[in-house]
Parts: C-alpha cells; sequence; structure tokens
C-alpha cells in the first residue's frame, strides 16, 4: 500500500495556494520568518481551508 496523496495549503510564505506535492510546499515554506501552511487529505478540503483564514483552522 502506497502513501496517501496530500495536499498542502499555504496562507503565509512566499507564494499563497493550494499544493499538490511536499516539494512544491517547502519552496514556499522552508527558510520563510512565520510560514502559516498545513497538510490535509483531499484537495476540496484545501481548497476550503485555504478561504478561511490559518487560525481558523
Amino acid at each position: 500500500m502506497g502513501k496517501a496523496k496530500k495536499y498542502y495549503v499555504v496562507w503565509e510564505g512566499r507564494t499563497k495556494g493550494v499544493f499538490d506535492n511536499w516539494a512544491s510546499c517547502k519552496k514556499q515554506v522552508v527558510g520563510f520568518e512565520g510560514a502559516k501552511y498545513k497538510s490535509f487529505a483531499n484537495k476540496i478540503d484545501a481548497e476550503e481551508a485555504l478561504q478561511k483564514s490559518f487560525k481558523d483552522i
């Protein structure tokens, strides 16, 4: 059984958005002071979370 696909939401980073792999997300947040991001199990949840504030998640 493989790893489940994750989606990553970046609220504060170099680029805000939903990313479908850690490598892309990592480029936005590593070394960015105050980065706010979180992983989600599916794209729908990630897209809904992006519309909310990080503190509300």
